[in-house]
């Protein structure tokens, strides 16, 4: 039986905000599930489906922290290339995605373009026209669907996991209760990534599965978490237990 959930009050800019979680890894430990290294988690890629960010988007201005490549997915075809900082506009026009800059004719890119930093350990910012800048690590892939643009994020698991904290845990939660959140989302991950494989990616950016905000919104506290359980998920009866838990239970667990 899973543990009841516990109710936290937290004063947040001033106004009374009720947060109700029930990871405990005393509990968890309680109920016999073995803390031990995830085979299935070390290197692995995921790929995010960023649909609560941008769906329905039909252009999107992209930067990188590095030089980075606007490629055709799937293969080495570099169609553009830009220095650090330099934006790249993305848009759909009829069926087809175009390139431009500032001062450049349009570049033809097909159907799906893959973003690819120079430097893996730089991020890339995505900015759709009216909304908030978003920040990535890893690969960003964009395609063409009958609603607009469909975007992904791809990146390793562990580059992942601090950007689910964000959306997820405050920061400012205790550091034992954010690192029982990081292995309960990397069990998650591992247990529900092919939640949208017919989509073409694992999982999506909002509360159907987990919410991820990217890099942008990281702190030290919330990596830290992430790396102190590196590669470590809960086992139970020989198999990836499947941890679910909540922001708010709405009264009932």
């Amino acid at each position: 039986m899973l543990p009841s959930s516990k109710l936290c009050t937290v004063r947040l800019n001033g106004d009374l905000m009720q947060l109700r979680w029930f990871l405990s890894i005393g509990l968890l430990l309680s109920l016999s599930l073995a803390l031990c290294p995830a085979q299935a988690g070390a290197e692995l890629a995921i790929r995010v489906g960023l649909t609560r960010s941008f769906r329905g988007t039909r252009q999107i201005t992209a930067t990188a922290s590095s030089r980075y490549s606007i490629l055709k997915t799937g293969s080495s075809q570099k169609l553009a290339t830009f220095e650090a900082g330099t934006p790249a506009t993305i848009q759909l026009d009829g069926s087809q995605l175009s390139i431009s800059t500032a001062s450049g004719t349009p570049i033809p890119a097909g159907t799906s373009v893959t973003i690819v930093p120079g430097d893996p350990a730089s991020t890339i910012d995505i900015e759709p026209p009216g909304l908030p800048n978003k920040r990535y690590r890893g690969k960003i892939e964009i395609s063409v669907q009958p609603t607009g643009m469909l975007v992904i994020n791809v990146l390793d698991i562990e580059d992942y996991l601090p950007g689910v904290l964000v959306g997820e845990m405050p920061s400012s939660f205790p550091e034992e209760a954010l690192k029982s959140q990081a292995v309960a989302a990397r069990c998650y991950t591992l247990c529900a990534r092919n939640k949208h494989a017919t989509a073409g990616f694992n999982l999506c950016d909002g509360s159907h599965c987990q919410v991820y905000d990217g890099c942008l919104r990281e702190t030290p506290k919330l990596v830290s978490a992430v790396s102190a359980t590196k590669g470590q998920i809960l086992n139970y009866k020989g198999k990836i237990a499947s941890i679910m838990y909540h922001g708010d239970s709405g009264g009932i667990t």
